[in-house]
């Protein structure tokens, strides 16, 4: 193929982009992806004796979370894609960082700290759920490859004990995808293992 057409393909929608009225300018999406991620701390109410708290991190993935009487409710309900609402997650990150005042550990103080960089850039979302109910964390991440693109979706259940904080973050390992549940610890706000994540669904394409 012709270089300078191949050219032309390549930037045509950027082009397109900067001339229309209707849709941002490179130089503003520019700005945006690479613009610092803020602090949020929203107003909350959270009950200790009937609630818990989770710290959701995202990084080219992002979980989402749904509250459920079982796995195989929400698996019937929201499960059977490959989507989950169809999140694309390997776009920068332009998230901010909402918190609903959890102790700060070691992984949100760096997530505070390194918030520039564009695509690797690590954003958090403090959550405060009930206790009486499954907690179901659903993951979702694209990666694009020269010849491929895969896919990976994990979900997965836990109950919340109440008036405990916790971290949860996506990660992948060997082709497949998880996600990690860890406790923050009262006194010494380490890290401590959880209880094990019930799969509810995984996905790998």
């Amino acid at each position: 193929m012709d270089r300078k057409f191949l050219l032309c393909i390549l930037l045509s929608p950027i082009l397109l982009v900067g001339c229309s009225p209707y849709l941002p300018s490179p130089y503003s999406l520019f700005q945006e992806v690479t613009a610092p991620s803020e602090l949020i701390v929203e107003d909350s109410t959270y009950n200790p004796a009937k609630e818990a708290r989770v710290r959701l991190y995202s990084s080219g993935a992002e979980i989402r979370y749904y509250a459920a009487n079982s796995c195989s409710e929400w698996t019937d309900a929201f499960g059977k894609d490959r989507f989950n609402k169809g999140v694309y997650l390997s776009l920068p990150s332009t998230k901010h960082n909402i918190s609903v005042g959890m102790p700060e550990t070691e992984k949100s103080a760096n997530a505070l700290k390194n918030n520039t960089s564009t695509f690797s850039r690590v954003n958090f979302e403090e959550i405060i759920v009930p206790t009486d109910q499954l907690l179901v964390l659903d993951g979702f991440t694209s990666i694009p490859g020269i010849n491929s693109h895969q896919w990976c979706r994990f979900s997965g259940a836990f109950t919340p004990k109440p008036g405990t904080d916790y971290e949860a973050s996506f990660y992948l390992s060997g082709g497949h995808c998880a996600i990690s549940i860890q406790k923050i610890a009262p006194d010494t706000k380490q890290l401590l293992e959880a209880e094990a994540l019930k799969k509810c669904t995984s996905i790998n394409q």
